[in-house]
């Protein structure tokens, strides 16, 4: 995943960008990871019960689908993250290579390359 890709995006943008992580399966060193971030931009928030998440997404502006589409499952197939953060009402941002989310041609989705973000927004 392109997690700390994102993180030294959003730790470049601190004036302009917050990032929210909810997540079940942090492994220690990811979370290691964003530990170093010092930063109030960025902060990570207790897991969710599923059914209860359109009520917490709802409250953001942007879901990011941070796959890597190193295997044909992620380039070949839509994540369910996407239709989730759709029907919640926010634009999804998700790398260029995840080609069949792509396809879907859905104007709220933005295609970037994680691997080149632009350091300033």
């Amino acid at each position: 995943m392109y997690v700390k890709e994102v993180l030294d995006w959003v730790n470049s943008n601190q004036e302009l960008l917050e990032l929210t992580i909810i997540s079940h399966q942090l492994d220690k060193q990811t979370k290691d990871l964003i530990a170093r971030y010092d930063t109030s931009a960025i902060k990570v928030i207790e897991p969710i019960d599923y059914y209860d998440l359109p009520k917490e997404l709802v409250k953001y502006d942007t879901g990011l689908v941070l796959y890597k589409g190193h295997i044909p499952n992620y380039v070949y197939n839509v994540p369910n993250k996407v239709y989730e953060y759709l029907s919640c009402g926010l634009e999804v941002i998700v790398d260029q290579k995840l080609s069949t989310t792509i396809k879907l041609g859905i104007e709220q989705i933005r295609i970037v390359d994680y691997t080149s973000l632009n350091l300033r927004v």
